[in-house]
């Protein structure tokens, strides 16, 4: 079985509120996969708001507790590619 496979911008996982709690929360699961990449040109959303990448799909939160719920949310909609 393929473990779904989420992915940080490193710059979104510095922010002061940012995405590094959910990785964090995230990575307690050991069925799911995070990498982080340095940039993944997404700058304009970067500035707003915490975001991931499931599965090559973006998602957006203003928090680390609402963005893990929608990383969950995401991959019960698309578990694998």
């Amino acid at each position: 079985m393929i473990n779904p496979k989420i992915e940080f911008c490193m710059l979104n996982l510095e922010r002061r509120d940012g995405s590094k709690k959910a990785r964090q929360m995230i990575e307690r699961d050991l069925h799911i996969e995070t990498t982080a990449y340095g940039c993944m040109t997404n700058c304009h959303q970067c500035a707003k708001s915490l975001y991931a990448v499931v599965n090559g799909e973006y998602v957006y939160a203003d928090t680390s507790d609402q963005l893990v719920e929608k990383i969950y949310q995401q991959l019960e909609v698309e578990p694998v590619r």
